[in-house]
């Protein structure tokens, strides 16, 4: 009997630190959310993605082959596709 009511109490307690969690984790995620849809009305030309603690803006890279011409959405300083230098093209200058 002493036994099944420590085990009840024990799983009563693990229960309730977990929906506290749970609740803490919701409005961590609420708050994010609307966080970057803040950054995205002051800073439209940003992405709210870190690489290393610094904003990366959004940037495509053109490839110079003028067979290829593929476009990255990466940070990248060759084509994936032919190997060739890329260019680099701002976003909110194009």
């Amino acid at each position: 009997m002493h036994g099944e009511a420590l085990l009840l109490v024990l799983m009563l307690l693990v229960g309730c630190v977990a929906f506290v969690f749970g609740i803490i984790y919701l409005i961590w995620g609420v708050i994010s959310w609307l966080g970057r849809g803040v950054w995205h009305v002051i800073h439209p030309g940003c992405s709210p993605r870190t690489d290393g603690g610094s904003v990366i803006t959004l940037r495509r890279r053109v490839c110079r082959n003028p067979k290829c011409r593929r476009v990255e959405h990466r940070k990248a300083r060759y084509c994936s596709q032919c190997g060739v230098p890329l260019d680099e093209l701002d976003l909110n200058h194009s």
